[in-house]
C-alpha cells in the first residue's frame, strides 16, 4: 500500500500519506505562524469513511445504478451546455480557474484516454468466463478515489498532463456533441459488463500500467470524476449570473 501510495505521489502530490491511522489534513500557515487545518475530519476520507464507501459500492451500486447515475450526469451537461453562448463556454472566472469548455475538455480528453483501457478489461474477462453479481468486495486503495474524487470530495488533485484540457476556442454545441460520443461509448462498456464480476476484473490506468482498479470501482470513479467537473462548470455558471 505504501508503495503504491509513493507511486501515486509522484502523479498526484495531493494523495496523502496513508500508513497511520488516517493523514492528517492539509494546513496553512496562518498569521503569527499558528498552523491551520484545511479541512474538517468529517470532510477527509479516513479508513473508516473508504470502508463505508466500499461496502455501500458493492452492495448497492449495480450496473442498472450506474446507468442511472450516467443519465443524471448527461442531463446536467446537457443543461450546462445548451442554451449558453461560445463566449460563456471559454470565459474562465478568474486567473489559472478553468472555464467551463476546460471542465470538459479535460473530461472528455480523461475519458476517451482511459476507455480502451476499460474495454480491453471487458473483453478479457468475458474471454475468461469471470461472470459474477453483487455485493462485491474493492479494495482500500479504490475506494479511497471513489471517495476523494466524487463532487463533495475536498482534496485537490492536480490534472495529469496527458488529461489537460484541450487548448482553443470551442463551440457549445461542438462541446456537447464530443461529450455525447463519450457518454454514449461508456454506456456501452456498462451494458456490455452486465453479468461480469466487477471485483475481479482488473482495468490499467492511462498513466501507468502500474495502477489498477477493479472494474466496478473504475466505474464508479469514472462517473465520480464527472460529476467532480460538472459540479465545477456550474460554479462557473453560477459566477456570471452573480456578476
Amino acid at each position: 500500500m505504501e508503495a503504491a501510495g509513493k507511486l501515486l505521489r509522484k502523479i498526484w502530490p495531493s494523495f496523502p500519506r496513508t500508513s497511520a491511522r488516517h493523514s492528517r489534513p492539509p494546513a496553512e500557515e496562518a498569521e503569527g505562524g499558528r498552523r491551520i487545518s484545511l479541512l474538517r475530519d468529517s470532510d477527509y476520507p479516513t479508513i473508516e469513511r473508504c470502508s463505508r464507501i466500499g461496502s455501500e459500492i458493492g452492495a448497492a451500486l449495480s450496473i442498472e445504478s450506474y446507468i442511472q447515475q450516467l443519465d443524471d450526469i448527461n442531463r446536467d451537461a446537457d443543461d450546462l451546455l445548451s442554451n449558453i453562448a461560445d463566449d460563456q463556454v471559454n470565459r474562465a472566472p478568474g486567473e489559472g480557474q478553468w472555464s467551463i469548455e476546460q471542465c470538459f475538455s479535460h473530461l472528455i480528453v480523461c475519458g476517451y484516454a482511459e476507455l480502451p483501457h476499460l474495454q480491453h478489461a471487458i473483453r478479457k474477462g468475458q474471454q475468461a468466463g469471470l461472470s459474477g453479481k453483487p455485493p462485491f468486495r474493492y479494495g482500500f486503495l479504490g475506494n479511497w478515489f471513489v471517495l476523494a474524487m466524487d463532487e463533495n470530495g475536498a482534496i485537490p488533485f492536480r490534472a495529469p498532463r496527458i488529461y489537460m484540457p484541450r487548448a482553443g476556442y470551442f463551440h457549445a454545441a461542438a462541446l456537447a456533441a464530443d461529450s455525447s460520443d463519450l457518454q454514449h461509448q461508456f454506456a456501452v462498456c456498462l451494458e456490455e459488463s452486465s453479468g461480469l464480476d466487477l471485483a475481479r476484473i482488473r482495468v490499467t490506468t492511462a498513466i501507468t500500467k502500474h495502477i489498477t482498479f477493479s472494474l466496478g470501482q473504475d466505474f464508479a470513479l469514472f462517473l465520480a470524476h464527472e460529476r467532480r467537473h460538472v459540479r465545477q462548470a456550474y460554479r462557473v455558471r453560477s459566477s456570471f449570473v452573480d456578476r
